[in-house]
């Protein structure tokens, strides 16, 4: 089990669910960042034929590819709007920015910004390329933000920064998107 020390010195340190954290003298400062995944690849849009006797093509029915029958191997379609999410947990927030999508692979629709804090509070807010998009004070019982700037460009850049830090731990994150 981990135990944080009662009264650390700035410098002293502790590892905690594979994070270190160090003492600035006031608080524990998680040593890293946050990562999100990269995003799955874009699949084909409408009905799409993988192979059918060496053919692809567009699916006529459900037995025939460009005039041809016999066995179909048909792949999920794609295209379509589907929803997804940015989302993260930092056991000691500290004050600053943390990068959720340093460029978009494509363009998204912010719908939801919510966080929770399991102790204190802290202030987030959730940029879109610098502009605004929602702010929060968050505090053990969770806020959802009100929304605007909420088009999220191609290459665009998803920022949340944090700030007037008050014993917050357990700082947790959703940002949702439809794309």
């Amino acid at each position: 089990m981990t135990t944080f020390p009662n009264s650390p010195s700035p410098g002293d340190q502790v590892v905690f669910n594979e994070t270190t954290f160090e003492w600035d003298g006031s608080r524990w400062v998680a040593l890293g960042s946050i990562s999100v995944g990269p995003d799955g690849a874009t699949g084909p849009v409408g009905d799409y034929v993988e192979s059918f006797n060496g053919a692809t093509g567009a699916v006529e029915g459900v037995s025939s590819v460009n005039g041809q029958t016999g066995d179909v191997t048909v792949s999920g379609g794609g295209g379509g709007t589907f929803a997804s999410s940015y989302s993260g947990h930092i056991y000691a927030p500290s004050e600053g920015t943390y990068y959720l999508d340093p460029r978009a692979p494509a363009g998204r629709t912010i719908t939801e910004f919510y966080a929770i804090c399991g102790t204190g509070g802290i202030s987030a807010d959730l940029y879109n390329s610098g502009a605004s998009v929602g702010s929060l004070n968050v505090t053990p019982t969770g806020a959802t933000a009100s929304l605007s700037n909420t088009s999220l460009a191609e290459g665009g850049t998803l920022e949340l920064v944090t700030s007037n830090y008050s014993a917050c731990y357990d700082f947790r994150f959703a940002v949702r998107y439809t794309q």
